[in-house]
């Protein structure tokens, strides 16, 4: 239902009476907002988009980092993190969706911490798309050492990685730095990071 009801100042709003599920899909699709009405313009007054944000974002490069866990990888907010347990397959993909990146020679990074403990990027003056922890980053994928030179992203990078035991209780980050001069600084792009929480 999209009637919409008049408010008394100091009233509570309300909007449309969409079911939940409605709301999540149009949030997700960007179709979601909000519409002030007032007397004086009946038709709306200001209107504001509701956008989800990335809760650790890479640059605006065009380079994208998915990841599944025992299915196909998936990127976007929503999928900014995922749950395992021994013997889960983590699924990677990098990927230069418009190709822009697609010479660049990519690097897997991840960060394994305590679930209750977040990774500290002492170099976040320089680097604040960085969302790993410098100290104590391993290398998953190296785009500079690979058995027949160096890879780059071409159409993409497939990985997958068998969870071993002993994990639980633990959270691995994992973001994909891309060396190109194409990079919007003319060195690195960063991807949105991923948390693969452990069970």
């Amino acid at each position: 239902d999209d009637t919409d009801e008049a408010i008394n100042p100091g009233a509570p709003l309300f909007g449309s009476t969409l079911k939940l599920s409605e709301q999540v899909e149009a949030l997700f699709a960007g179709d979601l907002y909000f519409q002030v009405h007032t007397s004086a313009v009946s038709s709306g007054e200001i209107r504001g988009q509701v956008v989800l944000s990335v809760p650790y974002p890479g640059t605006v490069d065009d380079i994208e980092l998915a990841t599944g866990v025992n299915g196909p990888a998936a990127s976007g907010t929503c999928d900014s993190a995922k749950r395992a347990t021994d013997g889960d397959t983590l699924n990677v993909e990098i990927s230069s969706p418009d190709g822009g990146l697609a010479s660049g020679i990519p690097l897997l990074m991840t960060t394994v911490y305590s679930s209750e403990l977040l990774p500290v990027n002492f170099l976040s003056a320089t680097f604040p798309q960085l969302h790993l922890d410098p100290g104590s980053f391993t290398i998953l994928f190296n785009g500079l050492a690979g058995p027949f030179g160096s890879s780059i992203v071409g159409d993409g990078v497939s990985l997958s990685y068998l969870i071993g035991s002993g994990l639980a209780g633990t959270t691995a980050r994992l973001q994909t730095v891309v060396v190109s001069p194409l990079a919007a600084d003319g060195f690195l792009a960063f991807t949105d990071a991923h948390d693969i929480v452990f069970e």
